[in-house]
């Protein structure tokens, strides 16, 4: 993901998606590091460990950045009233806790599997609380997505707005694989029109960067499919 220069992309937005960025660097190097350390019979113990140390404290640190993000709708912040910011915000806690628990993005997008957006949403208010903390994830950032101007597919964030879009179709996508739940799904299924409405919203930006960043959407796309496959689903 390149974070782009635009006008949208307000400093508190940049900074996470540099985040949302770095996560996809570490976690993919991680896995590729460990797929080369395991034929590697002579690898020492402390280098390993030193390794994982590494990777468990850079993300440690984009975790508590991101928990500490408030909402858009609460007042009196940088990002009160930005919608593409908060768009960004909810996609990164369904992507990050999808990375850290090693959930498919389908259970990550349900409130009460992920433990992440819970730290996050505890200032609210308890009825306003409640209320997020039972609507899936998924709805939640097509809320948002509709309070932006889609309809220049954000310009210079379309690359932003296709892997925004992107988890989000494949987050509102029904869990196949109840057995890895970790707590009951209190919240109610995804409609069909929020998975309809991001699915067409990330096609529509993949078809307009295909024309002018062909490759740069292709290895995109490519890193997303990679980031599944490592969590061991495509659900």
């Amino acid at each position: 993901m390149t974070v782009p220069n635009d006008e949208r992309c307000s400093p508190s937005t940049c900074n996470l998606l540099r985040d949302m960025r770095d996560l996809t660097d570490l976690f993919i190097s991680k896995n590729a590091a460990n797929e080369v350390e395991s034929d590697l019979a002579d690898v020492s113990a402390a280098y390993l460990s030193s390794t994982g140390l590494d990777y468990s404290t850079k993300v440690a640190g984009i975790r508590e950045r991101l928990a500490l993000l408030p909402s858009a709708d609460l007042p009196g912040h940088q990002g009160t009233g930005d919608w593409v910011f908060e768009a960004c915000r909810l996609t990164a806690m369904i992507y990050t806790a999808s990375i850290v628990c090693n959930l498919p993005l389908s259970i990550a997008a349900h409130p009460s599997q992920n433990l992440l957006w819970a730290e996050a949403e505890s200032l609210r208010e308890p009825h306003d609380r409640q209320i997020v903390l039972t609507t899936h994830l998924s709805e939640l950032l097509l809320q948002a997505l509709e309070r932006t101007d889609l309809a220049n597919v954000w310009n210079g964030m379309a690359g932003v707005l296709y892997w925004i879009t992107t988890v989000g179709a494949a987050a509102a996508r029904t869990p196949v694989i109840p057995t890895m739940l970790q707590r009951p799904l209190y919240s109610k299924p995804c409609k069909p029109r929020v998975r309809q409405c991001l699915a067409m919203y990330s096609m529509r930006a993949f078809v307009l960067l295909g024309f002018k960043h062909q490759m740069p959407i292709l290895l995109s796309q490519k890193r997303l499919f990679r980031v599944q496959e490592l969590i061991g689903t495509y659900g």
